[in-house]
C-alpha cells in the first residue's frame, strides 16, 4: 500500500494519564488486519480540515470514551511529546504521528469500534504487554518526560 500513497497522513497518539497516573491503552480487535489483539495508544489519523487539538479529542472519545485536554497547562505545545514518522510505523499507510500529554476531564472508560478493552497501566506493566506500532518508544519518550516534570 504504502508504494500507492502520494502523501503523508498526519496521526495523533495521545498518550493519556489517569487520575493515578496511569497510562490509558486500548486493545485492538483480533479482527483487525493491522496489528490485531494488541495494545496500542488510542490515536489515529486526523481528518481534512481538522485542527489537531479536535482530532486528539475526537479520536481518543471514539476509541476509549474518554474526554481528554492537555496536561501541562492545558496547552497542546506544553503537552508534545515528540512526532514519530518512520515510514514503516504503520503497514498500511505511511503516517507522521504527533504525541502529546494528556489527562482525562471526563467519559467513562469504553471500548469504541475496533477496541475491545480500555486499560490503565503502570509503565513497568506496560512492559510486559504486546504494544502495537512504534508505541513502546512513544511511551517511553512521554515516560521520559514525565520523570523530568516529576510527575511519575
Amino acid at each position: 500500500m504504502l508504494g500507492e500513497q502520494k502523501y503523508v497522513y498526519i496521526g495523533v497518539d495521545p498518550v493519556i494519564l489517569d487520575w493515578d497516573r496511569k497510562i490509558i491503552l486500548a486493545l485492538r480487535s483480533k479482527s483487525l488486519k493491522a496489528e490485531p489483539g494488541k495494545w496500542h495508544l488510542p490515536g489515529g489519523l486526523a481528518v481534512a480540515g481538522e485542527r489537531m487539538e479536535t482530532a486528539v479529542k475526537r479520536i481518543a472519545k471514539t476509541k476509549t470514551g474518554l474526554d481528554i485536554g492537555f496536561l501541562i497547562n492545558d496547552s497542546m505545545v506544553a503537552s508534545f511529546v515528540g512526532f514519530y514518522d518512520d515510514p514503516k510505523r504503520d503497514s498500511r499507510y505511511h503516517d507522521v504521528a504527533h504525541s502529546f500529554l494528556c489527562k482525562i476531564i471526563g467519559g467513562e472508560k469504553s471500548a469504541g469500534k475496533d477496541i475491545t478493552e480500555v486499560r490503565a497501566f503502570t509503565p513497568s506493566e506496560i512492559d510486559g504487554l504486546d504494544i502495537a506500532f512504534d508505541h513502546r518508544s512513544i511511551i517511553k519518550d512521554a515516560v521520559f518526560r514525565l520523570k523530568a516534570l516529576r510527575l511519575l
